[in-house]
């Protein structure tokens, strides 16, 4: 990800943080959320909505797991509901 600060060929990365998700997400085509272990389920519902009108989420494994009790080997359900 710290080689991605000076763009790649098809252009620059914006780096958003749980605070940016009340902005205008419609402008990206792709969110990647490596490590999002904190997913409270108000930023899981605005993800989904971005998911909803078109948007592609790419997230690991440990997404959502803190408030799943620091399990990373289950999707907590708001997640669950977000990936199907």
């Amino acid at each position: 990800v710290w080689g991605l600060k000076w763009g790649t060929a098809f252009g620059s990365v914006d780096y958003l943080s749980p605070d940016d998700l009340d902005g205008q997400l419609d402008s990206y085509t792709t969110i990647l959320a490596p490590q999002l272990l904190s997913c409270p389920f108000e930023t899981a519902q605005k993800l989904g909505a971005y998911v909803y009108r078109g948007g592609v989420l790419v997230a690991d494994l440990g997404l959502g797991a803190l408030q799943n009790g620091g399990q990373i080997n289950a999707i907590p359900p708001a997640m669950a509901q977000l990936f199907g």
